[in-house]
């Protein structure tokens, strides 16, 4: 079985991320639609009848001007609550109810007044922040470890205006940094980290300024989720030179036990400075200049990148996606639609039904559910297989559960138990 739930998802919950619209009523149905709305439902629902205090007079040619009525007329026809037709003296087939519903759906959204959310900051929750330390430096941390449990709103842990910023969490960032940059910078040029961080590495003083800026401008595109600008490696490169300096100056003898040589304490500097940086911390969305109240405008393409791998994989964009937002080719409905398959391909994209639908679904409570007497056969395997299963359909992979115990079977369709 081809399951798309997750895919669904993708497409749907966030449409305005994914640009992605319904497909439309063909416009010579929407000419029949039309002309059969305000010839029989007008001719009851009118401003001379008012049958049922309800008057559809001119609704039809003006959608938008008065939402609330139509809304209620899609919820009425949604229900099978619509009368009998003045034409026919028959309520309306299934199939002709649904192609009025649609057509009703889709010119509301169509004329429905645009709504977007204030720009602002986003700040990586604990879980983001834990995955990004992952990409940048392919370091295995608990961020449970380093950071508290993050606030909640409806239900979910990564809401902008629920993810604050205390005088104690932000020392808690600055610990943390300071315990990351301490495990990536001793790391060796040939472990995974190692060769995450260091580029490059200076045969002599004079290659160092250069492999320096190489190595924070990497880190730099990969934190902050957009390629590193000028200001951004001349303002670490200062804070580099002038740790330097320090230790460069500092003889021997007067140095702590276990201190970095030149080099590497400038780096270390360095990476303390971008993990506690706004542009780490915080996802930012930056608000054009000389707009007006109310305008509206589009994100630009590397916050769309942020937006679509944070959604699928609680994480930052990967090199492809930041290369196609640099480019200026993401927003391609055929390339955003390629990249979103390919995402949720990644085994990252397990975040979308661990996190996402884990919170949404109420998932993370499931250890704490007891199943009812009448259902003897639940045990832990089955517990185990329903939270599997979640994750499954995000893969297009069923799982065959019965009496508590599951297994994978690429082409059998899902059962459960009853």
């Amino acid at each position: 079985m081809k399951n798309a739930f997750f895919v669904a998802i993708a497409f749907t919950v966030v449409p305005s991320l994914l640009l992605i619209a319904a497909r439309p009523v063909a416009p010579q149905s929407a000419a029949t639609i039309k002309a059969f709305l305000d010839s029989d439902c007008v001719s009851c629902h009118n401003k001379e009848s008012w049958v049922a205090n309800l008057s559809l007079e001119g609704e039809f040619t003006q959608i938008g001007q008065n939402r609330e009525v139509l809304e209620k007329v899609v919820r009425k026809l949604k229900s099978g609550q619509e009368p009998k037709t003045s034409i026919t003296g028959v309520k309306l087939e299934p199939a002709r109810r649904r192609e009025i519903v649609a057509w009703l759906e889709g010119e509301l959204d169509r004329n429905a007044p645009a709504y977007t959310s204030p720009p602002g900051l986003h700040r990586l929750n604990r879980t983001e922040y834990g995955n990004a330390i992952k990409d940048l430096f392919d370091l295995d941390m608990d961020p449970t470890t380093l950071l508290p449990t993050d606030d909640s709103t409806r239900g979910f842990d990564n809401i902008a205006g629920a993810l604050g910023m205390s005088p104690e969490l932000a020392a808690t960032y600055v610990k943390a940094a300071a315990t990351i940059n301490h495990n990536v910078v001793t790391s060796g040029a040939g472990t995974a980290i190692g060769k995450k961080l260091w580029v490059c590495r200076p045969t002599s003083a004079t290659e160092e300024t250069t492999c320096a800026r190489r190595i924070i401008a990497n880190i730099v595109t990969h934190a902050y989720r957009r390629p590193a600008s000028m200001d951004d490696v001349n303002a670490l490169m200062e804070i580099y030179q002038s740790r330097r300096r320090d230790v460069v100056n500092t003889p021997y003898y007067f140095r702590p036990p276990g201190a970095f040589e030149p080099f590497h304490t400038g780096i270390e500097a360095a990476l303390r400075e971008i993990l506690t940086d706004r542009n780490f911390l915080y996802r930012r969305e930056v608000e054009p200049p000389n707009l007006t109240a109310g305008q509206t405008y589009r994100i630009s393409e590397l916050e769309l990148a942020s937006r679509l791998s944070y959604f699928l994989c609680s994480r930052g964009p990967d090199d492809a996606l930041l290369d196609l937002a640099a480019r200026g080719q993401l927003r391609d409905p055929v390339v955003l639609e390629r990249e979103t398959r390919r995402m949720l391909a990644d085994p990252r994209a397990e975040a979308l039904s661990k996190n996402f639908a884990g919170q949404w679904l109420n998932l993370r409570s499931l250890e704490r559910v007891a199943p009812l007497p009448s259902y003897p056969d639940f045990d832990e395997p089955l517990r185990a297989a329903m939270r599997r299963e979640t994750g499954c359909c995000r893969q297009q992979q069923p799982i065959l559960v019965h009496c508590g115990r599951y297994r994978e079977e690429p082409d059998v369709p899902v059962q459960f138990p009853i």
